[in-house]
């Protein structure tokens, strides 16, 4: 049996510390900006083409995941948010299957919702909740 963890942050919490300490701990890799690598190997599109959209950090806008712009972004090379939240779902979607992993935000938990993890949420220090 393998131990998947998903570790969503709030901005300034650390969250990224924690995964990398709970990997550690667990001896378990820790998956954050090598995801991004990762499904721009399997897809075939630029590293940059991803990195970009992941620096803009616009949130996931669920019309787009549902293909309700089906024209996508010219600035992607004419994918849309709907299409690399697809590819980087599949990329997480792979490496749980394949074994134990700690994942860093990428609504990890969401596209692993149909199995067994843990879903941990780092809040910052002071900030309401």
């Amino acid at each position: 049996k393998h131990i998947i963890i998903n570790v969503g942050r709030q901005f300034g919490s650390g969250g990224k510390r924690v995964a990398e300490a709970l990997g550690e701990k667990l001896g378990i890799p820790v998956y954050d900006n090598e995801l991004i690598v990762k499904a721009a190997e399997e897809s075939g599109f630029s590293e940059s083409l991803f990195k970009e959209r992941d620096e803009k950090r616009r949130p996931w806008n669920v019309g787009n995941i549902f293909g309700a712009n089906r024209y996508g972004d010219p600035c992607m090379g004419g994918l849309n948010d709907g299409e690399i939240f697809k590819m980087q779902s599949d990329v997480i979607r792979k490496i749980a299957a394949e074994g134990s992993a700690v994942f860093v935000g990428r609504a990890s938990d969401y596209v692993l919702r149909d199995m067994e993890c843990l879903d941990v949420f780092v809040w910052r220090r002071g900030a309401p909740g």
